[in-house]
């Protein structure tokens, strides 16, 4: 893909994020020793190609920054809400969510704007918060999908950790937890995405697998399904970058599941992996989802799911952060997901601890909230796991809503 559709792809992405203002976001693309950036100014949301230029030659600090960073490829400088808040105070965002500590680190820090200090809070984390008269945020990345997400995860963590002190506080993740985290992200988790980001791959849009093979629910329907309700999950902001994923039942012997590391704008129906839910065995060579073990645990404990999505909504992680089930109050709401949502203790993504205590809370219900993780719910079929997940998260919403008043 050439730079300038890199650059679009990414600043139409960041024009369609509820926290973007117009003109308030900068993206910088390093390429073949050259370094490209969209003007000051630019409102992303009505982007054009003309609003890139070459800045390699010109005075420019974050130029200077990223041209220096030899593992980076894009930066994002840009002034958003509520990271916006912590930045003006000079307050550390601290990670209190899986997602944070794996794309960005375990802590944000406000350093002045020198170049140094930029580079050096770099070196630790994704990225560093700028204070002074006009704070702002920069994120970093690998490819500029990275440190998008980056900004996209950093801006959920500062609101995530402001309006958990409304329901007792959120709690941080352990130092050494955050650690591996990371490491195992930037080693393993984040390739797939990253290679097909360098390569500029483009896949089948039709699934590859077996056309029929004695499933209830078809392959290619099943895979089809997963594309478009990925999708929306993500133009609903309920998942960001590859973070999240869902399944379908496809008989008693298999489940359908996203892939591991690729984000939903780039999945195909050839990506979906077919695992068989007794043992996790699964086929070819892409990998499932980490969380293969979760869903596979839903589907033995309750025969009547069909479906399960795993998501990252902004809500249900502030209730996750402070580590607090979810009373829900609406009597329509509490018809179709229950009166309680609860919380499973926190353990480390794709662990047998995580499956089991996630499934003892769980229980009987609809869905239930992952502590410094998410949320997970299943449903008769994709829709109704959908409809159930976006109720489960108005609900959190709700929640949230009538104690900051």
């Amino acid at each position: 893909m050439d730079k300038t559709d890199v650059i679009r792809k990414y600043a139409v992405h960041l024009g369609l994020q509820p926290y973007y203002t117009a003109g308030q976001a900068q993206i910088f693309l390093k390429k073949d020793g050259y370094c490209f950036v969209t003007d000051p100014e630019t409102d992303f949301r009505q982007f054009e190609y003309a609003c890139i230029s070459d800045c390699t030659e010109l005075a420019d600090p974050h130029k200077d920054i990223l041209m220096a960073a030899g593992d980076l490829e894009a930066l994002v400088v840009a002034r958003t809400p509520y990271a916006g808040i912590c930045a003006a105070s000079g307050r550390e965002i601290c990670a209190s969510l899986d997602d944070m500590a794996q794309i960005i680190g375990r802590k944000v820090i406000a350093v002045g704007g020198s170049v140094r200090s930029v580079q050096k809070a770099l070196r630790k984390a994704g990225a560093v918060m700028v204070s002074g008269d006009d704070p702002y945020v920069i994120t970093a990345g690998r490819t500029l999908s990275e440190a998008c997400v980056a900004l996209d995860i950093l801006e959920k963590s500062a609101e995530v950790n402001l309006k958990a002190s409304v329901i007792g506080g959120r709690k941080p993740l352990g130092a050494v937890d955050c650690r591996l985290m990371r490491a195992v992200y930037r080693r393993k988790y984040s390739r797939p995405s990253l290679e097909q980001e360098q390569i500029g791959k483009v896949a089948s849009e039709h699934g590859a697998g077996p056309e029929n093979d004695g499933s209830t629910l078809p392959w290619k329907e099943a895979a089809e399904a997963l594309v478009k309700y990925g999708r929306m999950l993500a133009e609903k902001g309920l998942v960001q970058g590859t973070w999240g994923n869902l399944s379908v039942r496809l008989d008693e012997e298999y489940m359908l599941c996203t892939p591991s590391g690729i984000d939903y704008e780039r999945l195909r129906p050839s990506d979906m992996v077919r695992v068989r839910i007794a043992d996790l065995h699964y086929e070819g060579e892409q990998k499932p989802t980490s969380e293969k073990g979760l869903h596979a645990g839903i589907y033995r404990r309750r025969p009547e799911a069909r479906a399960v999505l795993h998501t990252h909504s902004k809500n249900c992680s502030v209730f996750a952060a402070a580590e607090m089930p979810l009373q829900v109050e609406e009597e329509e709401s509490r018809s179709k997901i229950g009166e309680l949502i609860k919380v499973a203790r926190y353990a480390l993504p794709g662990t047998r601890k995580l499956t089991s205590r996630t499934l003892d809370a769980l229980g009987n219900g609809s869905g239930a909230i992952m502590a410094h993780h998410g949320m997970v719910c299943h449903g008769s079929d994709l829709e109704d796991a959908f409809q159930k997940c976006c109720l489960i998260e108005e609900a959190a919403m709700e929640a949230i809503d009538r104690r900051m008043k």
